[in-house]
């Protein structure tokens, strides 16, 4: 009887469902479920759904003065909040005047609903850096007096897409000392990539501020909410990202004198009868070319890859080698085993990702490791005590005659584990090995929190660029399996075959 090949048909089955799901995706991205009206007044938006990030959380009590009775719903990334209203998921989200032409370039049929609110734009720094407080507050008087930030509004803002600038700060000397800059560049027009260079209004800024004063900026690039917990830890002495400033927030931050001003107004989406409309086919050439080939980012992923590809071999390798030598030292320590324990229970019932911050900004807060060094540190630590946990109920599966029998044979305690009980204890502990391997290389998308551009970050920064989510996800969820489908194959390979495989 012909066997039949379930994991090659799964692999087809998942692949097949991918296909059928960009189809869905892209028919569906095409249309909107926006009421028959145009709205025409920030008051329309009374009594409807209003999409905000959570960064944005601080202006709740701005925006129910002008719209008392919107529902607010608050998700995780300001960028995504045009892509829901652009597809019907909203009824409008909130937004810095500034950024409508930015929207605009790829979603033309959102537009804004000016309110009365204004907010002013700052810088953020840390407790230990008010030295570069004053000399960048005295820098936004002078440069004000000379009509610099009028220039920068003209650039970036009004004429937003007709610059070419781009800013390389390693061309800076820093005769006079440097300071660590923590910014999230998805912000067009004030902060975003054009290659490897930055652009934006405030990198401009950044730019002038620091020939100006002879300090150079060591960049790290994270994501926003990231930023603000290294301005509170220290570990950056200056933070900017169109920081709105509030009342609210100024207790818990140091903000710089205001250096703009901007409005907030409430981006809507057009009625379908009033959209103008591409083919699905000119859509989707469209959407692939911006995604993937302008500006070369399918580069950009693929160094992504690469990154999320060193923390899981480097921190599996780590952590496997750890937790087998571990195992072998508890070996003679038993007592060692009740604290091994507690330590292993206690973070399995942490989220890596609070671990990680943990780790980066309060444990290493004051040193010059990097979010890549200290991830890999992390989960190896972290996958050391799941390498020990799974050895050591693998042993236990094997039946203790096994090591008797190799001691009456004359082996001693480590050639009777390496020789007799290890092997035995294979069949249990491969297969959950494997998994593990899959979870953590799963888990490293979190690493973007503490300034790693692997490959979920750079798939963020895509979105952040191009106000898209359908092909930098779909591209982002190929390249982790594709990435999980070899790993699985290697170990499987290693241990010859003779495996569950998953």
């Amino acid at each position: 009887m012909e066997k039949i090949n379930i994991k090659g048909s799964a692999d087809n089955l998942f692949f097949g469902a991918i296909v059928l799901g960009i189809v869905i995706g892209m028919l569906c991205g095409c249309s909107t479920e926006n009421s028959s009206k145009a709205m025409t007044s920030y008051k329309d938006l009374d009594g409807k759904q209003l999409i905000i990030s959570v960064s944005n959380a601080s202006y709740e009590e701005e925006i129910k003065a002008v719209v008392p009775n919107a529902k607010i719903r608050y998700i995780t990334n300001y960028y995504d909040t045009f892509i829901m209203v652009s597809q019907g998921l909203g009824d409008g989200a909130f937004v810095f005047a500034s950024f409508e032409k930015a929207m605009q370039q790829t979603y033309p049929n959102l537009y804004c609903l000016m309110t009365p609110i204004e907010v002013p734009v700052v810088a953020g720094f840390s407790e230990k850096a008010q030295d570069l407080r004053k000399k960048f507050n005295a820098y936004v008087a002078t440069a004000k007096k000379e009509g610099f930030f009028d220039s920068l509004y003209v650039k970036w803002i009004r004429n937003y897409g007709t610059s070419t600038s781009a800013f390389d700060f390693d061309d800076l000397k820093g005769e006079n000392g440097e300071f660590v800059l923590g910014v999230d560049v998805v912000a067009p027009p004030y902060e975003y990539m054009v290659g490897d260079s930055y652009a934006g209004f405030e990198m401009e800024m950044l730019y002038d501020f620091s020939k100006r004063s002879g300090l150079k900026p060591k960049i790290v690039r994270t994501m926003y909410n990231a930023v603000v917990a290294g301005l509170s830890t220290g570990k950056f002495d200056m933070g900017v990202g169109a920081y709105g400033y509030t009342e609210e927030r100024a207790l818990g931050m140091s903000f710089s004198d205001p250096f703009f001003a901007d409005s907030v107004c409430f981006m809507v989406s057009r009625p379908e009868d009033l959209q103008k409309s591409k083919p699905f086919v000119d859509k989707f050439k469209d959407s692939f070319h911006k995604n993937f080939i302008q500006n070369s980012r399918w580069k950009n992923l693929l160094k992504g890859l690469g990154v999320t590809l060193v923390i899981t071999v480097s921190s599996v390798g780590l952590g496997t080698l750890l937790g087998l030598l571990l195992y072998i030292l508890c070996g003679k320590r038993k007592s060692w085993d009740k604290g091994i324990s507690f330590v292993f229970d206690t973070f399995e019932s942490l989220p890596i990702l609070v671990v990680l911050m943990i780790a980066y900004y309060v444990i290493f807060g004051n040193s010059s490791l990097g979010g890549t060094m200290v991830s890999i540190i992390v989960f190896g630590f972290v996958f050391m005590l799941a390498t020990y946990n799974m050895i050591k109920l693998s042993v236990q599966a094997v039946p203790v005659g096994q090591a008797e029998a190799g001691l009456a044979l004359g082996y001693t305690e480590y050639q009777t584990l390496f020789k007799i009980v290890l092997p035995q204890a294979a069949k249990f502990f491969l297969p959950v090995y494997k998994g593990n391997v899959i979870a953590y290389l799963k888990a490293t998308a979190v690493v973007g929190y503490v300034a790693v551009e692997d490959l979920t970050k750079v798939g963020d920064i895509i979105r952040s660029q191009t106000f898209e989510a359908f092909f930098p996800l779909i591209a982002v969820a190929l390249l982790y399996y594709i990435l999980a489908r070899i790993i699985i194959a290697l170990l499987d390979k290693v241990a010859g075959g003779k495996h569950d495989k998953r």
